[in-house]
């Protein structure tokens, strides 16, 4: 049946009604099984919850001290959160999902009108089920944000120059798309219309049409919104505090010039760090990727389709590109190329259709995506041995996560992931002849098993043994202060645990750190004279014992608890 027939019948509310309940139903499930993890997601649930109990929505802060990181815009969606459903992990999460949802939901919505609704699916489909992307649906982190405004900019922004070309009024669709920009801004900053805009520019110039921006009905109106929107808590904040702008210097300078010209706290990496994260981030669909760049749909611009995919091909390729030149590197940071990626292997597998491609290419991706599913089979297989090794292949790096060090009961979990990726791969074997529609729909149920699986399985487990033995030593910290003096406080001492936001999110303390090599300062904790509670990667311990009386009151796999001075 023809998308055109399927429209007429009125069965486009249902196609959206079932993708959104499919997709709510994968990323809400069991999402406040997992504790916040730290660091990025834990660092900004704590932003969040102290700026839920100060009722202060303008200016964050991180253990007693201004945090100007990021705008503010996922704050306040868990704030909301909180509000909604409590300070924890769910309440954390909740609109990170549902924005999750929404750029499923905008995505299928933008493409519909240009590529049709069974493209429109696909493209929802991919994007929702690639790993990454389900990853970073259900951990709040600013990505997800930034690919729904982006999707949802570019979209509008490409329905404005259509109706303009049909002799219509864009305007106003112009200006929902400078409200997404500058939703972004809120969101990350500066990319926020940097990159958007930027790929508006390309796309309008080699449609020679780039006078369209530089109208002055439309690019008043448009600067107006789109940096009211974007400078609007800059502003408030900036006329509100005693410092004023003070704080642009910590936000643009070190975090947005310093992490494009140098990497931050590690995070750096070749130029080709992304093709990998790119390739393993949209499993399933990767090993296809190739021919639905090279299917030459973006070469035309003679009808809207190729013309929409043109403008989120160039999006994609610039961000690509942008990140990959910027010195501070991070898996996430590419989450907005998804979409665009997921438009393009939609588009070519409506284009085959029926049919089944043939060629050395074409054999060579279907064997990628056998062998990918069946090597990742054997790992999850391997598992329980490759987590025995991992103290002795890591060596003091295994320490970041002290659980490491303790023996670890996976139970039947790696082997049921093994079955469902092994039988993922023959079934892909057996359809390797049909049909690349028939191709589609095996991977979908595939996926979606396998993220099941991650849901009440995997990332449970993960913080079983190497998440909540923190969380405990922290409650126990908590309490202990609690008893044992009379102010509400005094910070828990973290000696050899790096960035552990979760432990001031779970407690309300703040935290003091102190380095595993920093003797100085460890003398000062045993022998200053003041009481002390804390928390000690057990391999530390002795460490702090060769200068005095150290008391352990609790051990929690591989984290150790101690008192000074009572």
């Amino acid at each position: 049946m023809s998308d055109s027939r399927l429209h007429q019948r009125g069965d486009e509310p249902l196609r959206i009604a079932i993708l959104a309940v499919c997709f709510l139903a994968l990323y809400f499930m069991n999402l406040g099984a997992v504790g916040v993890i730290d660091y990025d997601e834990a660092c900004y649930a704590e932003v969040s919850r102290v700026m839920f109990l100060e009722g202060e929505l303008l200016e964050p802060s991180l253990n007693g001290e201004p945090f100007f990181e990021k705008p503010p815009f996922v704050y306040w969606t868990q704030v909301a959160g909180f509000r909604l459903f409590g300070v924890n992990s769910f309440g954390a999460r909740f609109f990170n999902a549902l924005a999750g949802v929404a750029t499923l939901l905008v995505l299928y919505l933008a493409a519909r009108p240009h590529l049709g609704s069974r493209v429109a699916l696909f493209a929802a489909v991919i994007l929702g089920s690639s790993i990454e992307f389900v990853v970073l649906s259900r951990v709040t982190l600013t990505d997800v944000w930034l690919a729904l405004w982006f999707t949802a900019c570019l979209g509008t922004f490409f329905a404005a120059d259509e109706r303009d070309r049909d002799g219509g009024n864009g305007l106003p669709l112009f200006l929902v798309s400078c409200v997404c920009s500058g939703l972004a801004m809120l969101t990350k900053g500066a990319i926020g219309f940097v990159l958007p805009v930027g790929a508006a520019v390309i796309y309008l110039v080699s449609q020679r049409r780039l006078g369209l921006l530089f109208r002055p009905t439309w690019m008043i109106p448009g600067v107006v919104v789109l940096f009211g929107i974007g400078l609007s808590w800059y502003l408030a904040l900036g006329f509100t505090r005693p410092e004023g702008f003070e704080f642009m210097r910590e936000l643009f300078v070190e975090h947005h010039v310093g992490r494009f010209t140098e990497p931050m706290q590690g995070h750096g990496g070749p130029m080709v760090y992304y093709l990998p994260v790119l390739l393993g981030g949209l499993l399933p669909w990767s090993p296809f990727l190739w021919h639905a760049i090279t299917c030459g749909e973006l070469r035309g611009s003679a009808d809207p389709r190729h013309r929409f995919l043109r403008l989120f091909g160039i999006f994609a390729v610039l961000t690509f590109v942008f990140f990959s030149v910027a010195a501070t590197k991070l898996p996430n940071y590419i989450a907005p190329v998804f979409p665009a990626v997921a438009l393009l292997l939609a588009n070519f597998v409506d284009r085959l259709g029926d049919r089944s491609p043939t060629g050395r290419g074409w054999s060579i991706a279907v064997g990628s995506s056998v062998g990918i599913l069946g090597l990742l089979a054997v790992i999850f297989l391997a598992a329980p041995w490759i987590v025995s090794q991992l103290p002795n292949w890591l060596g003091d790096k295994a320490l970041k996560k002290p659980g490491l060090m303790e023996p670890i009961a996976l139970g039947a979990t790696p082997y049921l992931a093994a079955a469902v990726l092994g039988l993922g791969g023959y079934a892909v074997f057996r359809v390797r002849t049909s049909s690349v529609r028939t191709l589609f729909r095996t991977l979908c149920p595939v996926m979606i098993a396998f993220v099941v699986l991650i849901a009440y399985a995997l990332l449970p487990a993960y913080d079983r043994h190497l998440a909540r033995p923190l969380r405990d030593a922290a409650a126990l910290a908590d309490r202990t202060l609690a008893d044992r003096t009379l102010k509400g406080d005094e910070p828990i001492v973290l000696v050899g645990i790096r960035h552990a936001p979760s432990v001031s999110f779970y407690t309300g303390r703040t935290t003091v750190r102190v380095g595993r090599g920093d003797h100085e300062t460890h003398e000062q904790i045993v022998q200053g004279g003041a009481r002390r509670v804390g928390i000690v990667v057990e391999q530390y311990l002795e460490r702090l014992q060769a200068h005095g009386r150290v008391d352990v009151i609790g051990r929690f796999n591989g984290y150790a608890v101690f008192v000074v001075g009572f």
